[in-house]
C-alpha cells in the first residue's frame, strides 16, 4: 500500500518476518532520510544485523510452504556439509579436566592473594598517615595541660629528691640531737613527697581524657610502624603476583595444548612455548605436565637439513596415570 507513496522521512519496523521486497518499498519512501529499525530480544547489535541478513535472504511471502521448508532443510545441513571436519592429533586423558581445573582454582586463589597484597601496604601507608594526624591532634589538645603537669612531675622529682637525701643523712647521723633533727626532716620531706604526689594525681585526672587519646594513637603509629617493614618482606617472600603469572601461563599451556590435540591449528611459536611451561611446571604438584609436554613436536631447527618430526596419529595416548 505503500509502494507510490513518497514521504520526506520513512520509518520501517522491521521483524524475522519482514521479506526482502517489503523492506525495499520501505527503505525507498523517503526523500531526505530512511530509518530501519530492527525488533529484537535483546539490545545487541549482533542480533539486529541477523535479522537483517535474513530479511535481506528471503524472498517473497507467497513461497509454497513444501519449496520453504525444502530450502530451510537445504540451508540446516549446508554448514554440516561444507564444514571441515579435525582429526584428532592424540586422545586427550581422563585426567586432563582435573588438571586444568585445579591450575584455574589455583589461578584464582593467586590472584585474589596478589591483589590483597598490592592493597595491604598502601593500605598500612594510608593508616599510619592517619594515625599520625590523630597524634598530632591529641598532642596539640594536650598542650592546656602541659604546664601543670610538667609542674606536677617536677615537684614530685624535687621532693623524691629531697626524701632520699634526708634518709641518707639519717643514716649518717649519730645518736642523740643530731639523729632525732635527721628523723624530723625524713618525715617532712617524706609529707612534702606525699603531697607532690597527691597533687600530681589530681591533674593527671583532670588531663587524662586528652592524655589517654594521645598514648592510644603514639601506640598506633608504633604499631604501624613496627608492622609495614615485615609486611613488606612477607609479601616479596609469599610473592603471589609471580605465582599468579606463572599459573595464567600453564592455564593459556593448557589451553593451547588441547587446541591442539583436538586437531586445531595452534601459532608454532605458542606451541613450543606451551612445551616449554608445561615441561617447566613438571613437579611432584603436577607430574601429569611432563606427559602432556612429551606429545608436543619439538621445536623446529632452523637448517638445511631438519630432523624429521614425530608422527601424531589419532589413537595415541598420553602414558600416565593420575588418580
Amino acid at each position: 500500500g505503500n509502494q507510490s507513496d513518497t514521504v520526506t522521512i520513512g520509518v520501517e519496523l522491521a521483524t524475522a518476518a519482514t521479506t526482502r521486497r517489503g523492506l525495499y518499498v520501505a527503505v525507498t519512501r523517503g526523500e531526505q532520510e530512511n530509518l530501519i529499525l530492527v525488533v529484537t530480544d535483546g539490545r545487541g547489535l549482533d542480533q539486529a544485523r541477523d535479522i537483517l541478513e535474513g530479511v535481506l535472504a528471503s524472498d517473497r511471502a507467497d513461497i509454497p510452504a513444501t519449496t520453504q521448508r525444502r530450502e530451510l532443510a537445504d540451508t540446516d545441513r549446508a554448514p554440516h556439509r561444507h564444514q571441515p571436519t579435525l582429526e584428532p592429533r592424540c586422545r586427550i586423558p581422563a585426567w586432563f579436566e582435573p588438571l586444568r581445573t585445579s591450575v584455574r582454582d589455583d589461578l584464582a586463589a593467586a590472584q585474589a592473594d596478589a591483589a590483597a597484597d598490592a592493597r595491604q601496604i598502601p593500605q598500612l601507608q594510608a593508616d599510619l598517615v592517619a594515625a599520625t594526624r590523630r597524634l598530632a591532634e591529641a598532642n596539640q589538645a594536650c598542650e592546656p595541660y602541659r604546664p601543670a603537669l610538667s609542674a606536677a612531675y617536677n615537684a614530685v622529682q624535687t621532693a623524691r629528691e629531697h626524701w632520699w637525701a634526708a634518709n641518707s643523712r639519717e643514716r649518717e647521723a649519730a645518736k642523740g640531737r643530731h639523729r632525732r633533727a635527721a628523723h624530723r626532716d625524713v618525715e617532712q620531706t617524706k609529707q612534702t613527697l606525699d603531697d607532690a604526689l597527691l597533687q600530681r594525681q589530681r591533674v593527671e585526672e583532670i588531663a587524662s581524657p586528652v592524655t589517654a587519646r594521645r598514648d592510644q594513637a603514639a601506640a598506633a603509629v608504633r604499631s604501624l610502624e613496627i608492622s609495614i617493614i615485615p609486611t613488606q618482606q612477607l609479601i616479596a617472600i609469599s610473592d603471589h603476583a609471580e605465582r599468579a603469572t606463572w599459573l595464567h601461563d600453564l592455564d593459556q599451556a593448557l589451553d593451547d595444548w588441547q587446541h591442539w590435540a583436538n586437531g586445531r591449528t595452534v601459532p608454532e611459536a605458542r606451541l613450543h612455548q606451551a612445551r616449554s611451561i608445561l615441561e617447566e611446571n613438571s613437579t611432584p604438584e603436577r607430574p601429569a605436565c611432563a606427559a602432556l609436554a612429551n606429545v608436543l613436536p619439538p621445536p623446529t631447527i632452523n637448517t638445511a637439513q631438519r630432523p624429521m618430526a614425530r608422527p601424531h596419529t589419532p589413537d595415541r595416548d598420553i602414558g600416565i596415570g593420575i588418580a
